[in-house]
């Protein structure tokens, strides 16, 4: 049997493995996305950007706003 120190262990990096790993499927999926031709830029554009004034209560509202302009960044 695990120790509490080692499931509080195994917990936190589940909960910093999974963000990161839905993070970077995002960032990939708008990389790809961005090669399309057919694909409404803007209005993608305009939805990240729409998202950034979202209220994350109880989170980080500036690491947020970060992780949508690293989204952002990947559109040209």
């Amino acid at each position: 049997m695990r120790t509490v120190d080692q499931r509080i262990q195994a917990l936190e990096q589940a909960m910093n493995a999974v963000p990161s790993a839905l993070l970077n499927a995002v960032l990939a999926i708008v990389s790809a996305l961005n090669n399309q031709e057919s694909i409404d830029k803007k209005a993608l554009k305009a939805e990240l950007e729409e998202l950034k004034s979202v209220h994350i209560e109880n989170g980080n509202q500036k690491m947020y706003e970060e992780i949508i302009t690293m989204v952002l960044s990947r559109l040209s």
